[in-house]
């Protein structure tokens, strides 16, 4: 009978570790906590690998923000922003920041025009 209690206790504290590691992972990725929690918890391990393969909302929208909406090659219907600061210029193609010691940008490889 001991055996059965260790082990009953066991099982609930595998189950609360669970199902608070989907929560923390579903709560990073812009998901609801309270769905994940109960998710690990009666789920276990198959839990955590589910809420480990959720794509990342939060990651999506940082990028649906950041990425120019033009194709490479292209001429872009953005207004060109000024260089923040002296030391650096904004490329003409895909308006990211470069250094002044650099004669072409690092993320699209468009040559510097002065």
């Amino acid at each position: 009978m001991e055996f059965l209690a260790v082990g009953f206790l066991v099982a609930i504290i595998t189950s609360f570790v669970c199902g608070l590691f989907c929560s923390h992972l579903a709560i990073e990725k812009g998901y609801s906590s309270g769905v994940w929690f109960a998710i690990g918890f009666f789920t276990w391990i198959l839990g955590v690998i589910a809420a480990a393969g959720l794509p990342d909302k939060k990651l999506r929208e940082i990028f649906r923000n950041n990425i120019p909406t033009h194709t490479p090659g292209t001429p872009s219907k953005r207004v060109k922003p000024a260089a923040p600061d002296p030391d650096t210029w904004v490329c003409g193609q895909c308006f990211r920041v470069n250094p002044n010691s650099e004669d072409e940008c690092y993320h699209c490889q468009t040559k510097r025009k002065d």
